[in-house]
This record gives structure tokens, sequence and C-alpha cells, in this order.
């Protein structure tokens, strides 16, 4: 699960530097809905991390980053 959410989170970034950025490959219009199909994503394996563990520092992790990810998106 925690390779899902490294893979969810710095993902869009290292494929907007394969992609040449937003004038690269695609056009800048197309990355933030990308970003945001990633981050929406990533909330959810986020959640279901933090139910999923009794440990209260990754419970406190986890929604730090899905409160990260929610600013991401807006």
């Amino acid at each position: 699960m925690l390779v899902v959410v490294w893979t969810l989170i710095p993902l869009p970034f290292v494929l907007t530097a394969a992609t040449g950025g937003p004038d690269g490959v695609l056009p800048h219009a197309v990355f933030h809905p990308i970003y945001v199909l990633f981050a929406i994503g990533a909330i959810l394996v986020l959640l279901r991390l933090r139910s999923a563990t009794d440990s209260r520092i990754v419970r406190r992790l986890a929604l730090a980053l899905v409160v990260a990810q929610v600013v991401v998106i807006t």
C-alpha cells in the first residue's frame, strides 16, 4: 500500500519532467485533470491506510498527507 501512495503522490511530477513539462508533449490543460485524478487516488489510498493501521504516528501522517492532497486539488 505504501508503494501505491508513493506512486500516486510523486508520479505526476515525474511524468511532467519526463514529457518536457507544460510546454512539452502534452498541452498544459491536460496536466491539471491528470493531477486531480492522481490526488483523488492518493486520498482514497491514504484513507484506507489510515483505517488499516493501529499506529498513531502512521494515522497522523496519513491524515496530514490527505490534507496536503486536498490542498493540491483546490
